[in-house]
């Protein structure tokens, strides 16, 4: 049984792609809570960090979880796309079917005389 090497790299790359795309939101989210955590007990120009922090990283965790939906809607339409599965074409020769289509002219000096 053959194992199909680029898929398999393929789904590996998408599954670890997955897993940092998910592991960054997970750091973005404790982010803002750890950000609007601080900004409770806080005033003045620390407290506007905190919330501009927050604010940072709520656009960035937005950006995240917008690409994570993009990949798993390719993913899904690249399944979807194809109706029929792929068919293996059958072995063909390259070199025996150009030595068919080929013919050398007969050499002349051939047809004289051996050596």
């Amino acid at each position: 049984m053959e194992i199909d090497r680029q898929r398999t790299l393929h789904v590996a790359s998408f599954t670890i792609v997955m897993v940092t795309l998910t592991a960054v939101c997970a750091g973005l989210v404790a982010m803002i809570v750890i950000a609007t955590q601080g900004a409770k007990g806080t005033e003045g120009v620390t407290k506007n960090y905190y919330y501009h922090m927050a604010w940072l990283s709520l656009a960035l965790l937005a950006l995240n979880v917008l690409v994570l939906v993009w990949m798993v809607i390719h993913r899904i339409s690249g399944r979807l796309g194809r109706r029929s599965p792929r068919q293996v074409t059958e072995h063909v020769d390259a070199w025996a079917v150009a030595g068919k289509r080929f013919k050398l002219e007969e050499d002349p000096d051939e047809q004289d005389e051996p050596m």
